[in-house]
């Protein structure tokens, strides 16, 4: 409830994305260590040394390519998807942000967070 007659202000969801990259050069073992870490955001941007994002990196990712043959000391861009589905900055609102999420996690037994 407002008493100024202005309507309440969305607040401010600052995310530090930096636990989400990858260098290129890292091998699946260590994506995997990573990805393991970031628990329930368990997604992955592998960027080049400019930080130009190359593709992004699930676990799914990494099971269908470890099912088809990849090893573990396997370069990450053996597994990545180029063209990952995006967000651009100022180009969205939050409605499309949730359902987005909730397309992402349909039929996963997750919950969007």
């Amino acid at each position: 409830m407002s008493y100024n007659n202005q309507p309440p202000q969305k607040p401010i969801i600052a995310m530090d994305y930096s636990d989400h990259l990858i260098d290129n050069s890292a091998n699946i073992k260590e994506a995997l260590l990573r990805l393991n870490q970031l628990d329930l955001d368990m997604i992955l941007f592998v960027v080049d040394k400019k930080r130009k994002l190359l593709g992004s990196l699930a676990d799914g990712d990494v099971r269908r390519g470890l099912l088809n043959n990849k090893s573990l000391d396997s370069n990450v861009l053996e597994f990545i998807k180029t063209c990952p589905k995006k967000l651009q900055k100022g180009n969205y609102n939050i409605e499309d942000l949730i359902k987005y999420r909730k397309e992402k996690t349909a039929g996963t037994g997750r919950i969007p967070t």
